[in-house]
């Protein structure tokens, strides 16, 4: 809250998920799209879930051991890097909600 008070223009927020269960998770997540929206604020978000940066950025610094990727998200997580990045097999998919498409995220296989 003190953060918002001075009424910035970037929020920089750091895994802001971390050790929530997963009906806050999506709370915090629906919160920060909203201030984003309704604020006109830029937000720059560190997390490790890759479904979480599909749903709430445009922009994506993928960092590997030795390498990353950096692009619109769309482009970034992909199925491929999801398994080349997390080692975990994933479909990414389409699904209509309210009007718009919200990408799912389901984990099949840990490789």
């Amino acid at each position: 809250a003190r953060a918002l008070a001075s009424e910035p223009k970037v929020l920089v927020l750091d895994e802001p998920e971390s050790h929530l269960d997963f009906r806050n998770q999506f709370m915090i997540i629906n919160l920060i799209m909203r201030l984003v929206r309704e604020r006109g604020l830029s937000c720059i978000i560190n997390t490790h879930y890759p479904e979480h940066a599909l749903r709430l950025s445009d922009t994506t610094l993928l960092l590997g051991q030795n390498s990353y990727l950096f692009g619109r998200t769309k482009e970034i997580i992909t199925e491929k890097r999801v398994e080349e990045y997390f080692g975990i097999k994933a479909k990414i998919l389409p699904v209509s909600y309210k009007g718009e498409e919200i990408k799912a995220f389901v984990v099949l296989d840990n490789t």
